[in-house]
């Protein structure tokens, strides 16, 4: 990504990757959570940590998968971060909040579970 694409959202990006950042203690893997936040937010079609990391300038993903696979972090901790910022971002008095895991649709023919069932 080039640095006029991540500018729009460049300071929002930082400000949450600092709320969660805590969460992780290497400081080297907290810079793969910031890298991993700008692939997510890069326009490659399928976010995979390869074309993610390419997208965000390294050359393979041993940052990413490393983060991912490897690095130490709570996941009730991140619970209780993520709730009160989706509230404050985008809570409603009237509002309820559904969570759809269906996942995405299966490209291709050769590979288990391609298909939906």
């Amino acid at each position: 990504m080039t640095a006029e694409e991540i500018a729009p959202w460049a300071d929002e990006c930082a400000a949450f990757h600092g709320r969660f950042a805590p969460l992780v203690a290497r400081s080297d893997s907290r810079d793969h959570a910031a890298q991993d936040l700008r692939g997510w937010r890069s326009p490659v079609e399928r976010k995979k940590t390869w074309q993610m990391a390419e997208a965000v300038g390294d050359a393979i993903p041993d940052g990413l998968q490393r983060l991912l696979s490897r690095s130490p972090w709570d996941a009730e901790d991140a619970r209780d971060l993520l709730q009160p910022f989706i509230l404050d971002e985008f809570g409603d008095p009237e509002g309820i909040a559904v969570i759809d895991e269906t996942g995405l649709l299966k490209k291709g023919t050769h590979a288990v579970g391609v298909k939906r069932q």
